[in-house]
């Protein structure tokens, strides 16, 4: 094989993998997922209670995949899509007017992320996570695995704690279909208030299905409250 032919072949490689993860970098997937089997024993003070619980329960809930770069990603819960974002705004008056006052608070619109979003957690150094993923582009098939450690102690997790998600996906055009996926936590359960998990640990629906957004998380890490709490007024 000559040289210019080795270098084709080369260039044609390098092409074909760059090819790939932009097929995926700068993306955000989203989809309602099903989680099975899912058992949950309620803990107080490291003690577990009597209620509330939860058996073999078959649950369905918001969750998204940003893809940051060509080897970062991260699990995102979009807190509007769960009713747990809390908006509180007023305004009195014209801006520029002496008597004008306003008032603003937003918690976040996302959680979660992993190690690329800019969350407080992760600037104060409460989390620190490893969010990595692969795609080989001849056979359209990927890999991602979340793994976050608690370093402060809450009520719900302890220092040292952790949880990890870890999948293998397939690229359909616009979709992401998951084919498996598992999750682990440790301690179980991560904190004295937490939930306890029961045997077996919740597994994902086969062949989830996450579809392919026009959101960009360079775009959406910038808008206001996205990862982080906002509280602004007129008079501090």
């Amino acid at each position: 094989m000559t040289t210019p032919t080795i270098n084709k072949v080369l260039i044609s490689c390098l092409l074909s993998i760059s090819a790939g993860y932009a097929q995926l970098d700068g993306t955000i997937w989203e989809a309602e997922i099903e989680i099975n089997n899912l058992s949950l024993q309620s803990v107080l003070n490291d003690q577990l209670q009597s209620g509330p619980n939860l058996k073999k329960a078959t649950v369905k809930f918001p969750i998204e995949i940003w893809f940051w770069d060509e080897t970062h990603c991260g699990i995102v819960f979009p807190q509007d899509k769960w009713n747990r974002r809390r908006i509180e705004e007023w305004s009195y008056g014209v801006p520029g007017d002496p008597g004008y006052a306003y008032y603003l608070y937003m918690t976040p619109k996302y959680q979660g992320g992993g190690s690329e979003a800019p969350s407080s957690e992760n600037e104060l150094g409460e989390e620190e996570t490893i969010s990595l993923y692969t795609y080989n582009t001849a056979k359209k098939s990927g890999a991602l695995s979340q793994k976050t450690f608690f370093k402060k102690t809450t009520s719900n997790h302890r220092i040292g704690s952790y949880w990890r998600l870890s999948a293998v996906f397939k690229i359909n055009g616009n979709k992401l279909v998951v084919s498996s996926a598992s999750f682990v936590l440790a301690p179980n359960p991560l904190g004295p208030d937490a939930y306890k998990f029961l045997a077996p640990l919740p597994t994902l629906g086969k062949n989830t299905v996450f579809l392919k957004t026009s959101r960009q998380p360079s775009i959406e890490k910038d808008l206001k409250a996205s990862f982080k709490t906002i509280y602004e007024n007129s008079w501090d």
